[in-house]
Parts: structure tokens; C-alpha cells; sequence
């Protein structure tokens, strides 16, 4: 976020329309922050004139740059353009400047003849040392992009406003988890006992644009939760107080949504205790068979609602996912598909041993002696934490994160061993943030 001041920043919201947006959440973290030296007005920036930067390949790309602050006449501006190993396949270069701004006309980027993703880095040197960079991605797409189908493998995160469906259906992305937007957890849609509000708009967009949802209930409101009196702030993370409350919230959802969305999950990571929290405490078999009774009337409720509702269940967040779905299908939990939920956590050497496969070959282990009925499996969240450019304004880890080359061969490694196994669907978690490579 650009910071205005000590303690003011700006966020932007885009919105389809006039209306009520509400904020899931907002954080300022502290760090330290690079020290800024006496020249640090001086700024080079470069824009293109798509929000999501994402070109079919016989499209050109518009461009423009910046230059602000204490200008030289003879400082100089280098346009990069590279692949993302490093490969540099132009350079187009500014000079004579004469005052201390400077914008460009609208130009055309050097011509780019591969598909890929490129990064376009502007650099103001300074009798050759370079003093300034700023840099952007851009994406080129094959003119045969994907048509959507609800039968796709690749699924994401992403905020439901215009720009970014239209992102996610360039990259072949079709279907969308509700995690966030937290558009059908059961504080948004009853904030106050008996007061329901569905917004099906945003949603009704999505699904003109030909993208399956999959929505996720749980979260109760504070007014329905069994929340312990020293932990209000977490109240959606604890089961409700009563089941016929649940029951009817379901219901009621799975109806009002009936059409848009078919599929739904119950609870996200309730293996976890950030998501999942028993008021009494207790361990992984108390949280089993407390969520197994969420899990058995959600699934009661959401096939009476809408005879199509697909219900996901287990949601497990632990590595390896098999103890934690042992222990549901064990409790007797109702579900037509198992998701599971992975990340690498330790450091680079993870990424070139991911044991994606051995994950899903142990699930369909418990799968085979729980149940007499095949079940589908969906890896309903995943990614790659720490992203180098994530902690590039401040770090307090003294870790850069991965590199762009690293994330690129985990990630497609690891969408190939889900498809080699079997595993129906893939939601990566997030595409909609932005400054990430992902």
C-alpha cells in the first residue's frame, strides 16, 4: 500500500457498482524498513495499460514511463525486458531530459514473440550507475486462450469484481472458492438473528463469465457462536450453540444460492486451531466428531435445499492430511468429495521434494478402508508461501523467499503430480493479490 504518511495509508476497493462494501480485514504489520538515502525523491516508474498486464500474443503492449524528482540532463532511462530466468531479450533506452519530471508518450512495448510471463524493469542511471528501478509483469497468452468448463482441473481465490474474473478467465481458471470472499459464511449473510442478506450480483457475474463456484460454509456470527467469554474476537472459529441454528443456516444459504452455486465445502481447516476451537478445549478426536456433527447436518440440510448441492468435507490444513480425514470418515461424516488443503513450510529445499503424491495416495488408503463409496478428492487451497517480492519493502524474517524461478517449477510440478493422482480439482490460493509472482 502507498503510505501517505506515519500512520495513514490508502487502499483501493473496486467495485461493479453503487452499493455497501464491507472490509473482511485490514492489518499494518511493522518491519524495518530499508534506510532512504539523500536522493530518495528521485523516482523512475513504468505503467501498462492493462490492470491485469495479461496479452494474447497478437496484441501489442502499451507502455509508459515516469520520471520524478531531482532529474539530471544527463541521466538516462533503461527499458529491460527479460523472461524470468534471466534472459534478456531487449533494452530500449531514454535520454536529455529537460526538467525535473518527465512522462512519456504511450509507446509499444519491444516485441515479445514467445508466450511466457516477462518482467519489464525501468532503470535511471546516472553516468552509468544505476540509481533508480521499477518494474512490472507482463503476461503472453497463446490466441487459443482455454474456453471455460466446469469440468477444469485449475480452480483460485480472487476478489469477484470485474477486472479480476476477466484476469482469472484469460489464465484458463475456472473455477473460484469462496475463502475469501467471505460472501456465504454465515456472519455476512445473518449478522443479527433473523436479519438474512444475500448479494447474488457479484456471484451472477462470475457465473455469466462461465465460472463455477465453490462456496464455504461455517463461521458463525457472534450471536450464534459457542464462544468462550475470553475469546470474542475469534467467535467465528467456534461451533454454534445450537445445531438447529446451523441447520437452518444451510438451508437457507444452499436455497438462496440454488443454481449459482451447486458446490459446497463445510467449514475451512477445522483441523486447525485458527479456523476450528472447541470452547471446552480438547484434541483431534473431540474437534472430529464436534465437526462430523456439523458436517452430517450440513449435508441433510444442503441436499434438501438443492437435490444437485455437492458437499466437500475435511478440509484438512495438517501435513500429512491422512490422520485428520481418518478420523472423520471414521465419526461417520456425510460428504461426497475429501479436500485437503497443502503448502511447502520449510526452506528451498522443499520444493524439490514435494510429497504431493504420497499425500494423495495416503488418502485414498483411509478413503478405501472407510468407506464402500468412491470419493472424489479436491486440493481446495494451496500455494507457495513467501514469495520474494512479498518481503521486498520489509522483512523481519532475513529471508528473502522464493525466487520467481522457484515458484514457477513448484507450482507446475505439483499441478502435474495432482493430475497423475487423480485429484479432481486444484484451487491455488491467492490470485488476486497483487505484487506477487504467482
Amino acid at each position: 500500500l502507498p503510505q501517505v504518511s506515519k500512520k495513514e495509508w490508502i487502499a483501493w476497493v473496486e467495485g461493479r457498482s453503487a452499493g455497501v462494501y464491507e472490509l473482511d480485514a485490514f492489518s499494518v504489520s511493522k518491519g524495518k524498513l530499508p534506510s532512504r538515502p539523500a536522493d530518495f525523491e528521485l523516482e523512475v516508474g513504468i505503467k501498462a495499460d492493462r490492470m491485469d498486464r495479461l496479452y494474447l500474443m497478437e496484441e501489442s503492449v502499451q507502455l509508459q514511463i515516469t520520471v520524478s524528482g531531482d532529474v539530471h540532463r544527463n541521466d538516462s532511462v533503461d527499458l529491460v525486458v527479460e523472461d524470468y530466468y534471466g534472459n534478456i531479450y531487449t533494452i530500449k533506452t531514454w535520454q536529455k531530459f529537460q526538467d525535473d519530471s518527465y512522462v512519456s508518450e504511450w509507446f509499444t512495448s519491444p516485441k515479445i514473440n514467445k508466450p511466457g510471463y516477462y518482467k519489464l524493469t525501468a532503470r535511471l542511471r546516472r553516468q552509468g550507475e544505476v540509481l533508480r528501478e521499477s518494474n512490472i509483469a507482463i503476461g503472453k497468452l497463446r490466441t487459443s486462450t482455454p474456453t471455460l468448463s466446469g469440468h477444469s482441473f485449475f480452480g483460485g481465490h480472487s476478489h469477484l469484481s470485474s477486472s479480476e474474473l476477466d484476469k482469472l478467465s484469460r489464465l484458463g481458471v475456472s473455477w473460484i472458492r469462496l475463502q475469501p470472499p467471505n460472501t456465504t459464511k454465515w456472519w455476512v449473510v445473518e449478522p443479527s438473528q433473523g436479519v438474512w442478506r444475500y448479494d447474488i450480483s457479484l456471484l451472477k457475474l462470475a457465473k455469466e463469465k462461465g465460472f463455477s463456484i465453490l462456496g464455504v460454509l461455517g463461521g458463525p456470527p457472534a450471536w450464534a457462536s459457542d464462544y468462550p467469554e475470553n475469546d470474542v474476537r475469534n467467535s467465528a472459529a467456534y461451533p454454534p450453540r445450537k445445531i438447529e441454528q446451523w441447520e437452518q443456516y444451510v438451508s437457507r444459504t444452499v436455497a438462496a444460492y440454488k443454481g449459482i452455486i451447486n458446490h459446497w465445502e463445510i467449514w475451512n481447516e477445522p483441523d486447525s486451531g485458527g479456523f476450528f476451537r472447541l470452547p471446552h478445549g480438547g484434541g483431534w478426536r473431540e474437534k472430529s466428531k464436534a465437526y462430523v456433527t456439523l458436517l452430517s447436518t450440513a449435508y441433510a440440510a444442503a441436499k434438501g435445499a438443492n437435490s444437485d448441492a455437492v458437499i466437500i468435507g475435511v478440509s484438512a490444513s495438517h501435513a500429512p492430511p491422512d490422520r485428520w480425514t481418518s478420523m472423520v470418515m471414521e465419526d461417520g461424516g456425510g460428504l461426497d468429495a475429501v479436500s485437503f488443503h497443502s503448502y511447502p513450510q520449510g526452506r528451498l529445499f522443499e520444493l524439490g521434494r514435494s510429497p504431493i503424491g504420497v499425500y494423495v495416495e495416503r488418502l485414498r488408503n483411509v478413503l478405501r478402508n472407510t468407506t464402500d463409496e468412491p470419493k472424489a478428492i479436491w486440493e481446495t487451497e494451496s500455494g507457495i508461501e513467501r514469495a520474494r517480492p512479498v518481503f521486498e519493502i520489509a522483512s523481519a524474517s532475513g529471508w528473502d523467499g522464493y525466487s520467481e524461478q522457484e515458484v514457477v517449477h513448484y507450482i507446475l510440478g505439483k499441478a502435474l503430480a495432482l493430475m497423475e493422482k487423480g485429484v479432481e480439482r486444484w484451487f491455488y490460493y491467492s490470485m488476486g493479490v497483487s505484487g506477487r509472482p504467482d
